[in-house]
């Protein structure tokens, strides 16, 4: 598609489109190109005109919408390469809609954190580079990924009574009252490659047998490290055995160190427990049929009678027994079933315990899945169970149970979820802004919250904000809203666009409402809690009458859809709050500019409602 819509068209080519391929693959454009290409044809109606590529036609609508917003994102931070790299990278962050997305995820625990590194690399970045560009920038961050693993991801503080799976080497420094320390194995801790020996010994390859390990005569604590003598013998004078001997000393002396290593992060792990330390390990994992010897931390433990047993405490390997997993099944197909009304199908006379031969509990074992398996179909089907579905009784067998009981927990828990409506939270803080709907329609408003989706992005909006930002910039820089319209608005948007927001400044700055005010500020956030809940406002421009004795707070509209006034109550009691006045001191409008000469919507003293009118619609019930 790309070449096709940036090649020049030929007329009388009697070539076609496969001719001059060489040539075409030199000069293969970019797919921003074609992007390019086809947002200019949309705005000049160009397709309208001529007859469109067979690649345009391709498109779908939706494809088509994609690529025209992908296109004027491309060209937008095209325009603004010229700024500095943070300010280009919080453009880009506009332009691809990311701070949209952030709003949407109301109590994401990550929230904005991730963007505010990224724009804190690209602040250090410009910082410590004499000439900042954005290519620098984006090659820069190519070798982080590349050779230093990329960024790391912002840290976020778990929720109260998470169980936190990390490292020992991140755990470093931290505490928790209870720790777990799994895979206390030889060979998993301490890790190491080489076969476990009687005596424990280990021989280790280390640095010999690894590109990614730095070797230990070059690095800066090699007089710490087991010394390499090997590689001050003499070749031609040392005969083949004792060089065998040397090096087997020198793996020797590496697996010494490579277990001192591991002993340290023993003690690492160990002392993050405040009061409780759970150490477990397995003779067998997954599919193995070799035990594994339990490891040196762990005996070390017992034979100073440092362990308490937990459930069945140090187990000893049973051979008889073997990896449940990998058991075969004798015969290859189950046991005949016999049932009873009421009740899971009967053990044989033998029964299911631990005396019960090992073909009677795997069997036991497949039928208490298949068992289980059929009563989750039959809730998830809305159907009772099937007539020649296994019927269940109490089991000896402790892994039947065990299922019984996880599949009965998630079947209670299935059918509480779906009897119950879905139980939402309210956050913390809520934009002011929201009031209204939560008011308009409470269930509506928790969906909202439980599953937010961000706006579908319109040109209008995109209009307003141009509008707001120039209203803003002009108020800050007069004080008043006199010479409004010479504030100007950005180069790039078409001539219709650029005469609508004229006429709205036109409108704004000859408002009658605010003669006798004077500009106090402008873009303004101010916080108020009621109960137990914080509103946020961001007021666009308040102002102060010229005797002083009052406050006129606006908030532009640029749409005609009417807004319920009373929603600048909390307005009125956030800005009266913080400047210790009383609220029949300050009035608040919506002004719609849209409407010839402006439309005014004032708060009047009898629509206001009262800090308990508020917290009552904020009170979950």
């Amino acid at each position: 598609m790309a070449r096709e819509l940036t090649r020049p068209a030929t007329e009388g080519d009697p070539a076609g489109p496969g001719a001059h391929s060489d040539q075409a693959e030199v000069d293969s454009p970019l797919l921003s190109e074609a992007l390019d290409t086809l947002l200019r044809w949309h705005e000049d109606g160009a397709q309208e005109g001529r007859e469109e590529s067979a690649a345009v036609r391709d498109l779908t609508e939706a494809g088509r919408t994609v690529a025209l917003r992908t296109a004027r994102a491309i060209r937008r931070i095209r325009e603004a390469v010229s700024l500095p790299l943070p300010d280009l990278v919080a453009l880009a962050e506009q332009a691809l809609d990311l701070d949209i997305e952030i709003a949407a995820r109301v109590g994401h625990p990550m929230g904005h954190r991730a963007l505010d590194s990224f724009h804190e690399t690209a602040r250090a970045f410009a910082a410590d580079t004499d000439a900042p560009t954005l290519t620098g920038f984006l090659d820069w961050l190519d070798a982080a990924e590349e050779h230093e693993d990329a960024m790391s991801a912002p840290e976020v503080e778990p929720l109260p009574g998470a169980v936190q799976i990390l490292t020992v080497h991140a755990a470093k420094g931290l505490e928790w009252d209870v720790v777990a320390v799994p895979g206390m194995d030889e060979q998993v801790f301490p890790s190491y490659t080489s076969a476990v020996k009687d005596d424990l010994r280990v021989a280790e390859t280390g640095w010999m047998g690894s590109t990614s390990t730095f070797p230990f005569p070059l690095r800066a604590d090699a007089g710490d490290l087991p010394p390499f003598t090997v590689g001050d013998l003499d070749p031609a004078v040392t005969d083949k055995p004792f060089l065998a001997e040397m090096m087997s000393s020198y793996k020797e002396a590496l697996g010494r160190q490579s277990l001192c290593e591991e002993r340290r992060l023993a003690y690492v792990a160990f002392t993050r427990a405040r009061h409780e330390l759970l150490l477990t390990g397995s003779h067998l994992s997954k599919t193995a049929s070799k035990p594994r010897r339990p490891s040196r931390f762990l005996t070390e433990l017992q034979r100073r009678d440092l362990l308490l047993p937990y459930a069945d405490g140090w187990v000893d390997f049973d051979e008889s027994r073997p990896n449940p997993l990998t058991a075969p099944d004798p015969g290859g197909h189950l046991a005949p079933r016999r049932r009873r009304s009421g009740g899971l199908e009967q053990p044989g006379p033998g029964g299911w315990g631990e005396d019960a031969p090992m073909a009677d509990r795997v069997a036991a074992v497949r039928r208490a899945r298949h068992a289980a398996a059929a009563q989750v179909a039959a809730a998830m089907s809305g159907t009772g169970p099937d007539e020649d579905a296994p019927v269940q009784v109490e089991s000896d067998d402790e892994t039947v149970r065990r299922w019984r009981l996880e599949a009965g927990l998630l079947l209670a828990e299935r059918s509480r979820a779906l009897s119950s409506g879905p139980a939402v939270r309210l956050p913390e803080h809520l934009a002011a802004t929201r009031l209204d709907d939560l008011r308009a329609d409470r269930r509506q408003f928790a969906l909202d919250l439980r599953r937010p989706l961000p706006p579908e992005p319109r040109a209008a909006g995109r209009l307003g904000t141009v509008f707001h930002d120039a209203v803003a910039q002009r108020l800050s820089a007069r004080g008043t809203l006199f010479g409004l319209g010479q504030a100007g608005v950005s180069d790039n948007l078409g001539l219709q666009d650029r005469d609508r927001i004229e006429r709205w400044l036109d409108t704004a700055e000859n408002l009658p409402l605010l003669e006798d005010y004077v500009l106090a500020e402008t873009e303004i956030d101010r916080e108020i809690t009621i109960g137990a809940t914080t509103l946020r406002c961001r007021m666009d421009a308040v102002f102060h009458r010229s005797d002083e004795a009052g406050w006129l707070i606006i908030d532009w509209k640029t749409g005609r859809r009417q807004v319920p006034v009373d929603q600048l109550s909390v307005y009125v009691h956030a800005w009266a709050a913080s400047q210790g006045v009383p609220t029949d001191s300050v009035r608040a409008a919506y002004v719609y500019v849209d409407y010839p000469g402006g439309r005014v919507d004032e708060l009047t003293s009898e629509g206001l409602l009262s800090i308990e009118q508020i917290q009552a619609a904020l009170t979950v019930g």
